[in-house]
């Protein structure tokens, strides 16, 4: 179907941040929520706010993201 998987993984031994582009490997929709598999919120995104940086994202040192991204349904 149209669902996307994104991995977000920090190895470091620091706190990580920056913005993950996505917006070319996203189906087309006018917003997304990006569900976190590992600990279950969801975070609603606009294609144009996720299309203009990426997706932000922070970890802790040795946490990740595994997000399932959804066209938003309203």
């Amino acid at each position: 179907d149209d669902k996307v998987a994104l991995i977000v993984t920090n190895f470091g031994a620091g706190v990580a941040s920056g913005h993950v582009p996505l917006l070319g490997d996203l189906p087309h929709a006018e917003a997304y929520d990006f569900v976190d598999e590992l600990n279950g919120v969801s975070y609603h995104r606009t294609r144009q706010s996720s299309g203009v940086r990426g997706l932000y994202v922070r970890l802790d040192p040795a946490q990740a993201h595994v997000f399932i991204v959804h066209p938003h349904q309203p």
